[in-house]
């Protein structure tokens, strides 16, 4: 159990860290003096993948592991998080994908908001399956940003009105979500028996639940 709070401890501060203190900590990257934009591209999200940096490197030398086990010289597929063997594999990635849905909501179109959020919890559902399945964040990490690629340019083609590029855009993206999907689907089939301590059991699934969910609130709403 400790372990497990210990891990439950340190998501919850870097979850304050990345909530609260991306702008600040951009606001001192450009007090520095490195460009707030470059080529008309704002900076932000340069400034805001330093702090992710440096917050991994944080937690690796907090949680005393080997970058190993983070895939930087290879995939760990012999250890699993603390998280996922207290309360399930399924329970961790449902509740997991709950707190990254909140984190996305937005303030600015609030009209889209209820768009916004579940597409975003499917879409973390199947990040952390490709993370259960690999081990490797990096693999993780490049889907992800590949994924916000593809959103970008639809984005850019949607508000400049070019519309026949954004209708092929998604033809394209069609064509390539059916010619993966059969492998797609392979991920909701980890191949591991679910890992599941017994003994924390409740216990570690409403203190994950507590952190995944009422924390983001707090952070976004009421903070």
């Amino acid at each position: 159990m400790t372990r497990f709070l210990k891990s439950l401890f340190v998501i919850a501060l870097f979850e304050v860290i990345f909530v609260r203190g991306a702008e600040p900590f951009t606001r001192f990257f450009w007090s520095l003096g490195f460009p707030a934009t470059v080529l008309g591209v704002s900076t932000y999200g340069f400034a805001a993948a330093v702090l992710t940096l440096i917050t991994c490197l944080l937690f690796r030398f907090a949680m005393r592991r080997p970058f190993s086990q983070y895939g930087v010289s290879k995939t760990s597929t012999e250890t699993q998080a603390e998280i996922s063997k207290a309360v399930g594999r399924w329970s961790a990635i449902l509740l997991l994908a709950v707190n990254f849905s909140l984190l996305h909501y937005p303030f600015a179109f609030p009209r889209h908001a209820a768009a916004v959020l579940v597409s975003v919890f499917f879409g973390s559902v199947i990040l952390n399956l490709l993370f259960a399945r690999t081990q490797n964040i990096w693999v993780t990490l490049v889907v992800h940003v590949l994924y916000d690629l593809v959103i970008t340019v639809q984005i850019y083609f949607h508000a400049s009105g070019q519309a026949r590029s954004e209708w092929i855009l998604w033809i394209l993206y069609g064509i390539f979500f059916l010619f993966f999907l059969r492998r797609g689907l392979s991920l909701f089939h980890p191949g591991r028996p679910e890992e599941k301590n017994t003994e924390q059991g409740t216990p570690a699934i409403l203190l994950l639940g507590a952190v995944m969910i009422v924390l983001p609130i707090l952070l976004l709403f009421v903070f």
